[in-house]
């Protein structure tokens, strides 16, 4: 019983440490997205003619 019991509360962990892991990385993924397009930004203000081009 008390085997069981355990195994349950690893399953428990283990998904909670999934969830964290997760949000951890969409965290990520935004971060680097956000600077990505701060970079393409400051590029396309020194570029006009690219700017027109995308309509930006």
């Amino acid at each position: 019983m008390k085997d069981a019991y355990n195994l349950q509360q690893n399953r428990i962990g283990s998904a909670q440490q999934a969830t964290v892991d997760r949000d951890v990385n969409v965290s990520k993924a935004v971060r680097w997205r956000e600077e990505v397009l701060a970079v393409a930004n400051m590029e396309l203000a020194d570029k006009p003619e690219l700017r027109d081009k995308l309509g930006r």
